[in-house]
């Protein structure tokens, strides 16, 4: 024992016991003692009170992890890195290279596992409050996200580091060091210059441990560019540039700027930079788009012997949406059709699609795309938008890169309904949401079940959830209005084609008078399923005539949903005599120009590929004769249900095509002519909704946006009012898509953001706001966006729009203009 010093005015002696030589010699203890009335060191005895603490450590539980790298790199050249453990022992390890500035601002600490794993267990002690809810309402909505301590990790040495270049972020690993060897990585980093942090976390079986290093990276020359994250066509932008000028020898630079693709540099694309002194300069190329496409920008300096370079691509959007025109025609057999097309968009983005088909029309092109690019993503429009893609081999026969496309489709919303699960197992209708929705439950049930059968993987603890979920639910269901009983029939529905019918419930809702006749031929389809057709066919032994409805939120039906409902129980019950005279229905509405909901839609092609599928494989091949003239057609035939031909027509106006039925069946024939129009074109519309477009300083006054000074911040200010003229409007999407030179301040996590939430849920996208929300009869809300004018340029602003999401003839939309970013000088 070995007492290694005294503090009289303490009175505390310390003492080291180290370990006998026949202990291990990786053990050590330290121990103080506290003598209260000691005057010096021989006065009193040592006395001791309390239990002494003896910490043992197995240092056979360490790793030193050491980096090898210069102090100093450069972003142009591969830098190479060595990894070795001090002792020579074996880890496996993880090794990030981060921009240091980026680290300071969320004042991150190198990990260190060895102090995670081997800490002192405190006491914890976890407490819940409502005292927001009950005073000051969201007043401790961003306290709620900080918990009590942690003030150890308050201090930062040296404070912020400012950074002008996009964070340097790269992540490599993990990878295995064998015992007594050293690991050699090589990094390409991109443009940047400042400080960085290199860090080694390690682990071997119980043994852990961490490296940091810092390095500085930097050479003579050095730029860096920004643009907007997109671009529209017709606009011009200012390109920025900083050069960053390090060495005083390199005094004149040349500076080059070329476009490929959908832009190019309006004016002189060469200056030549005089750099008396070292440090940044600023220069600025004007930038004009072309057509619709991606932009690539390559930009180089060169002075002397050193060179700097760098590449922005950037993608050149037309704001304005997609237009369709539709021509059809029923061939006889001989029979030719030449229509003349008016094209509808402007050079260039015209394609003209044909459809043919022996089984009455689906418009099949024009709906699977309005399901896929539906701009919004809850999850009954998430799950109706991959639904029927589960089907369409039944329809059409689908080129490889096609069925790629579509499987790759599908395996997006898979991943995407995972985000919709709630903790009870069922799932909600955006996605955070700890409330599952009934309806949706059942449709992505249905969906993932359907999409497990045709071969993609579902995890099965998900299906497994979602199954406990649905026993649960149906098991307790008490009788309620007439959606709620559609809910509970389409909840069995799904339990019986997961294989897990419930007959009790199945029968005890079976026989409720009353049953409206969708939910009948939904109980109908669940008792086929579990294999007792009788029961089966007798509750849709009725008619199918259904009453023309449409609703905006619950079930989100319509009557051509239902029929769809219907035509899946008679595919089901394999009955394609009643089955086929609701196809036929069914092609009338999806041929026709009216607006269908996204549930409506999936529905509808869902129900007719399933009968396709089972009824249409007898039927014989058919031919045909295609071309844009008669002297420039070709021969075609196939077996599949429907056929699919596409051209992209470089014309403005019009164009022509020969078509001839070389078949011996009628076949039905139909042209898509789609195409982007002219921007400008749009006009201002309404019904059953007002909208009013402001925008507002930081005093609520209004401002003129056709000219704002770089660096301006502002609010968009949108009220939208309920006409008046019916219900309650539930499930509105509110569109605010920006012009590229503003840029979106996301304030919801700031202390300025203390209102109540007006809305159900909300989607910040980097060019565009998207909200949701319900409006009672009457109601006015409105909605405040804070932007930023942050780039030079000239820029289209598309129209403000809004509109009920499963009926559009409730909208409102103003008309876009032209603005334009100045500068401040």
């Amino acid at each position: 024992i070995h007492r290694e010093w005294f503090e009289p005015k303490t009175s505390v002696y310390r003492y080291t016991f180290k370990a006998s030589p026949e202990m291990s010699p990786s053990l050590y203890a330290h121990v103080s003692y506290l003598q209260p009335h000691l005057q010096t060191a021989n006065d009193l005895p040592i006395r001791l009170y309390g239990v002494i603490p003896i910490a043992i450590v197995d240092r056979n539980t360490f790793l030193k992890p050491v980096i090898d790298c210069a102090d100093e790199i450069r972003p142009d050249v591969p830098v190479t890195i060595s990894i070795r453990e001090a002792t020579g022992k074996p880890m496996t390890y993880t090794l990030a290279l981060v921009d240091q500035g980026l680290l300071d601002l969320t004042r991150f600490a190198t990990p260190n596992p060895w102090n995670h794993f081997y800490s002192r267990e405190a006491l914890t002690v976890k407490t819940w409050d409502i005292y927001d809810w009950v005073a000051g309402a969201y007043g401790g909505k961003l306290d709620r996200l900080l918990a009590i301590g942690g003030d150890e990790h308050a201090e930062v040495e040296g404070g912020l580091q400012a950074n002008r270049f996009p964070p340097l972020v790269q992540f490599l690993g993990p990878f295995e060091l064998k015992a007594s060897k050293t690991e050699t990585h090589t990094l390409n980093l991109p443009p940047y210059i400042g400080a960085a942090r290199l860090m080694v976390v390690a682990g071997a079986g119980r043994a852990y441990g961490s490296a940091e290093k810092s390095v500085l990276v930097r050479k003579p020359l050095i730029l860096l560019a920004t643009l907007p994250r997109v671009l529209s066509i017709r606009e011009q932008v200012s390109l920025p540039l900083s050069l960053f000028v390090m060495d005083p020898a390199l005094q004149t630079v040349k500076v080059q700027a070329r476009v490929e693709g959908a832009a190019e540099i309006s004016g002189d694309n060469t200056q030549t930079l005089i750099a008396p002194r070292t440090g940044e300069y600023q220069l600025q190329f004007q930038v004009k788009t072309l057509q619709v496409g991606t932009a690539r920008v390559y930009l180089s300096a060169v002075s002397g012997n050193e060179t700097a370079e760098q590449k922005i691509e950037i993608t050149v959007r037309n704001p304005m949406g997609l237009q369709t025109l539709v021509k059809t025609s029923l061939l006889q057999t001989g029979e030719e059709w030449t229509p003349q097309l008016d094209l509808p968009g402007q050079a260039g983005s015209n394609v003209i699609t044909l459809e043919l088909s022996r089984i009455p029309p689906l418009d099949l092109k024009r709906r699977l795309e309005f399901l896929i690019n539906y701009p919004h993503g809850c999850a009954e429009q998430t799950t109706s938008a991959v639904f029927p893609q589960l089907y369409l081999q039944k329809l059409i026969d689908l080129p490889r890169e096609r069925q790629q496309e579509i499987e790759k489709n599908i395996k997006a919303g898979i991943n995407k309904l995972r985000t919709f699960q709630t903790d009870d197992g069922g799932y909600s209708y955006w996605p955070g949401e700890i409330q599952s929705d009934p309806w949706c439950t059942n449709y992505v049930g249905c969906f993932l079940l359907e999409a497990k059968q045709a071969g993609y993987m579902i995890p099965a603890a998900q299906l497994e959830s979602w199954k406990r979920y649905q026993q649960r639910t149906a098991q307790g269901w008490l009788a309620g209005d007439e959606q709620s009983t559609l809910i509970q029939a389409d909840r069995l529905y799904s339990l019986a084609l997961a294989g897990s019918a419930e007959p009790a419930s199945m029968n005890r809702l079976k026989e409720r008078k009353n049953l409206s006749i969708t939910a009948k031929w939904r109980l109908a389809a669940a008792y086929q399923l579990a294999g007792q057709k009788d029961a089966a066919l007798s509750l849709a032994s009725g008619g199918t005539t259904l009453t023309p409805y449409r609703e905006l939120s619950g079930t989100y039906g319509s009557d051509v949903r239902d029929t769809a409902i219907l035509l899946e129980t008679l595919t089901l019950l394999n009955d394609p005599k009643r089955a086929f005279p609701l196809v036929q229905a069914l092609s009338a509405s999806l041929s026709s120009d009216a607006w269908l909901s996204t549930q409506t839609t999936s529905f509808a092609l869902a129900a007719i590929a399933r009968y396709a599928g089972i009824f249409d494989n007898d039927k014989a091949s058919f031919t045909y004769t295609v071309g844009f003239n008669a002297n420039a057609k070709e021969d075609h035939s196939s077996s599949m249900p429907i056929i699919q031909q596409q051209w992209e027509v470089a014309a403005d106006t019009t164009a022509q095509i020969f078509l001839h039925n070389s078949s011996k069946i009628p076949l039905f024939a139909r042209l898509l002519l789609q195409g982007i129009p002219r921007i400008g074109q749009e006009t201002a519309s309404a019904n059953g909704l007002e909208l009013n477009v402001d925008y507002l300083n930081g005093q609520d006054e209004p401002i003129d946006i056709s000219t704002l000074v770089q660096g301006q911040d502002f609010w968009a200010q949108v009220s939208v009012k309920h006409a008046g003229l019916g219900s309650a409007y539930e499930e509105l999407a509110l569109t605010q898509t920006f012009p590229p030179g503003w840029e979106i301040q996301n304030v919801r996590l700031t202390e300025d953001d203390r209102e109540p939430l007006s809305f159900n849920y909300q989607d910040i996208r980097d060019d565009r706001v998207l909200t949701y929300f319900d409006l009672n009869r009457g109601e006015l809300i409105t909605f405040k966006i804070r932007l930023t004018a942050a780039y030079l340029g000239r820029y289209y602003l598309p129209p403000v729009q809004v509109e009920a999401m499963y009926d559009a003839s409730i909208h409102a939309r103003d008309h876009g203009k032209w603005i334009e970013v100045v500068s401040p000088n």
